[in-house]
């Protein structure tokens, strides 16, 4: 759906954010992607309450947990694929 909605659009990032429950499309900078210190991207709304709590004096998880742990991989049998299933691509 988020593909058959961005060729409608013929790529024009001016439009108006469309945010479904699966999938969101909406503009954003190259340079928010350069400062941005994950790859995550919220959606616009979402982004506008974070710089409303950062500017409020909120604290940052960072701030209030010592977090140690690496990356968790989730759900790998959705990432691992066997061979049977990389050839049938």
């Amino acid at each position: 759906m988020a593909l058959r909605q961005l060729r409608r659009q013929q790529g024009d990032p001016s439009s108006a954010p469309i945010i479904e429950d699966a999938w969101s499309l909406f503009p954003i900078a190259a340079a928010a992607l350069r400062d941005r210190p994950t790859w995550r991207l919220p959606t616009p709304s979402a982004e506008r309450v974070l710089r409303a709590m950062s500017q409020a004096g909120f604290p940052s998880v960072a701030e209030l947990f010592d977090i140690s742990q690496g990356i968790q991989t989730g759900l790998n049998d959705a990432l691992l694929l066997t061979v049977e299933e990389f050839v049938a691509l």
